[in-house]
């Protein structure tokens, strides 16, 4: 009777277990062309509990179904989902994680993707646009992955905001570039996280929109950021060097880099670069060679 009682235990615990694992956790990929191969080429839709727009299948070949909470969310099925497409998110929506892998999702609408302490991940040659920090909510121990890929905020708040969630901590790898697209007098996103750069990694800033980075880069690896602005203006935060010594940093016009009261060392910088200094003494000093620049004009 023990034996049996045993048995019927581990059997209840199996299926107990077995029915956790089939409502949670399982990929569910966005589509938009019922079961036929991929999601389309540009895979418009709105996000929330109820609209068929999730594939198990990630070729995008199975029926399609609604969103299982708590699930890992992969944009997008098959690999035909190329193009910008916007994600109108309606209410709060819970993900494991969030993958792209290929294409422009721009997450719009009112709604949130909650991923707790999750992964949000950007594929090579992906992109992930936001129109706002609260379109993806997270808590600390959340990581953003960019490896080879772009994070574009195309939100024009009045004055300043986060450019993402500050709970999350910003992992590059490769090429990777972040774009913000805001305009107006006085506006800028403030990227509050701290970075972590993986190995020798280019970081290209595009778009007019301003960011400062209040978080501190780093690069355990030792090896060199290519920091290059191309437009708009990049500046520090609140604390001095906030980017690695060893970076390497190249201003294409009109880009600017702005030290905006602090000090920052850099690795090199190239000698056509714009670095602009609004106000009082700011010095930049260039490592290997004992070199400090040190300004109170606005332009360098």
């Amino acid at each position: 009777m023990q034996t049996t009682n045993k048995l019927l235990f581990v059997a209840s615990l199996a299926f107990a277990l077995g029915a956790g694992l089939c409502t949670h956790g399982a990929a569910k990929y966005w589509d938009s062309n019922g079961s036929a191969d991929g999601a389309r080429f540009t895979p418009t839709g709105t996000w929330n509990a109820s609209n068929l727009l999730w594939n198990d299948d990630p070729a995008g070949t199975n029926d399609l179904t609604a969103w299982v909470a708590s699930s890992d969310a992969v944009f997008s099925a098959g690999s035909d989902a190329t193009n910008a497409f916007n994600v109108t998110l309606s209410g709060t929506q819970t993900a494991a994680s969030v993958q792209v892998r290929s294409g422009e999702p721009t997450l719009i609408g009112s709604g949130a993707i909650a991923v707790g302490t999750g992964t949000v991940t950007i594929g090579p040659n992906a992109a992930l646009s936001i129109n706002s920090l609260s379109r993806i909510t997270a808590s600390s121990g959340a990581v953003l992955s960019l490896t080879n890929a772009t994070l574009k905020n195309i939100e024009s708040p009045t004055g300043a905001a986060n450019l993402i969630s500050a709970n999350f901590l910003v992992s590059l790898s490769g090429a990777c570039t972040w774009s913000n697209t805001a305009t107006g007098s006085g506006i800028f996103h403030i990227l509050a996280n701290p970075v972590a750069v993986n190995g020798a990694c280019t970081l290209t800033k595009v778009g007019p929109g301003n960011i400062s980075v209040s978080g501190a880069v780093t690069n355990a690896s030792g090896a060199s950021l290519n920091l290059i602005v191309n437009e708009g203006k990049l500046r520090d935060r609140t604390s001095n060097n906030r980017f690695p010594n060893a970076t390497v940093l190249t201003v294409n016009s009109p880009g600017i880099f702005d030290i905006d009261g602090l000090n920052q060392r850099f690795g090199a910088i190239n000698p056509s670069s714009a670095i602009r200094a609004a106000v009082g003494r700011k010095c930049l000093e260039i490592k290997p060679r004992p070199e400090k620049v040190c300004t109170t004009t606005p332009q360098l």
